[in-house]
Order: C-alpha cells, then sequence, then structure tokens
C-alpha cells in the first residue's frame, strides 16, 4: 500500500502518531516566526492541522493543503477558518504571497529528488511577500531511526485495528513501515520514504537554488548548530545568486 492509500483509510493513523505532538518549543518557534514575518501563513503538506492549530489565535490568515482528504477533514473542524484544499506538495496551488512558509515535521524530504526540490524552492520564492521567510526543521542522519512503534488498537468501522511502525534505511530515503492488523484479516502494510537529507546538502541546495540561509540551529530554542546534531531547525529567504 502507497503512503497515499494508507492516509485514505486510515487517516486516524497520523492522528494518532502527529496529531497532538509538539516538540519542546515548536510552537512559540512558528509563533514567533509568524508574527515576525506578518501577512498569511501557508502550510505546504499540513495533515490533519497540527501546526495551523497553534496559530489560530493570531489574526493573519492561514492557508494549508494536502494530498490526504481524511487529513483534511480533520485539519477543518481542528482550524476552522484556515482555507484548506487538496493538492500535492509538489502542486500547491497556492494563488497568493504569504508571509511564511512553513514545513514542519520533516516535510521538505517528502521531496525525494534534487529537481523536485528545486522546483519547490523557485515556487517558494515567488509565493512569499517582501521580508517573508520560508521555515522548516528536518531530523538528520545523525539522530539514527527511531525505535519501533506499536499502538494501542483502534475501533475502525466496527473492527479493532492495531498498527506497528518501524523504520529502516534504503539508499537515501529512509523509509517508516506501517503494519495494519485486524483480527481475520490480512495484515496490511504499507511504506513512506522520506529523502535522507544532512545539513551540508541543505545549505548547498539552498544557495544553488538562489535562497539565503537566515538562521541555522540545532533546536528551536536557537541552540546554534554543530556538526552531528539530530536536528536542523532553519529559515531561509529567497534572494542570494543561482549556482
Amino acid at each position: 500500500m502507497t503512503a497515499g492509500r494508507r492516509y485514505e483509510e486510515f487517516g486516524w493513523h497520523w492522528e494518532r502518531l502527529y496529531g497532538q505532538l509538539l516538540r519542546e518549543g515548536e510552537a512559540a518557534h512558528y509563533r514567533r516566526l509568524a508574527l515576525r514575518c506578518g501577512g498569511p501563513v501557508a502550510e505546504p503538506a499540513c495533515g490533519g492541522g497540527r501546526l495551523l492549530a497553534v496559530l489560530d489565535d493570531l489574526a493573519q490568515p492561514l492557508y494549508g493543503w494536502d494530498l490526504a482528504r481524511p487529513l483534511l477533514h480533520i485539519a477543518r473542524r481542528r482550524v476552522p477558518r484556515a482555507r484548506l484544499w487538496q493538492a500535492s506538495l509538489q502542486a500547491p496551488a497556492l494563488d497568493r504571497q504569504v508571509g511564511l512558509l512553513a514545513l514542519p515535521l520533516d516535510a521538505l524530504r517528502l521531496l525525494r529528488s534534487t529537481g523536485e526540490q528545486r522546483q519547490f524552492l523557485a515556487w517558494a520564492a515567488a509565493r512569499l511577500l517582501p521580508g517573508g521567510l520560508l521555515a522548516g526543521d528536518l531530523t538528520l542522519p545523525a539522530a539514527g531511526l527511531p525505535a519501533p512503534l506499536e499502538l494501542p488498537p483502534v475501533v475502525q468501522a466496527g473492527r479493532s485495528v492495531t498498527a506497528t511502525v518501524h523504520w529502516a534505511l534504503e539508499a537515501e530515503d529512509l523509509l517508516e513501515v506501517t503494519t495494519f492488523g485486524s483480527p481475520g484479516q490480512v495484515p496490511v502494510h504499507c511504506v513512506d520514504r522520506y529523502r535522507q537529507i544532512d545539513a551540508g546538502e541543505l545549505q548547498r541546495l539552498l544557495r544553488s537554488s538562489g535562497w539565503q540561509l537566515a538562521d541555522w540551529a540545532s533546536d528551536f530554542a536557537g541552540t546554534p548548530y554543530q556538526s552531528g546534531a539530530p536536528r536542523l531547525v532553519f529559515t531561509a529567504r529567497p534572494g542570494g545568486m543561482p549556482r
């Protein structure tokens, strides 16, 4: 099963894993950036509206899109005032400029080729207001593989469903492998693939695509980035000379 089908059929799974997940300092970090940039805020691959919800009390317009309809239903319930629509990260269809483009939870790693990454960055540069920022956070290869997860069963459509998650490496990809099980049913397996990106690769990608790094830290508190850190929190603005 592809990741797209996973979220069409098991949208609750994303909500169980990520819907209430806020890393230490994450909400305050993105709120600061939204207020600093002013103007609307947009979140590609917004899922169930986890981040948009922490910005909901700000006066700025909120936009988000995701490929999975069940997650958009969750996001609409969570943030009713946000403008949300179905689209992929590669084909966002945002028709206006914004102050902040937010890519939390490794969203940049969903772009699995340099070509896709460059295409997205070119689109993003054209959608930012003057002074606007692209902001994201990445789990770096130095973090290693997450520990396997086994989620408690939930009742869906009158049957109990369990989910187990483990991670593996395959060439340049991190694989997130989820197995759904239900009594008397054949287990369903699905795989998400995330492109492994290290700090040096991100620097080269941004600079070669005409972007300038604005901030570069190891956590949401702004601790200066050091080689070998497991996480990278960054902001960037368009305006560098492509190389």
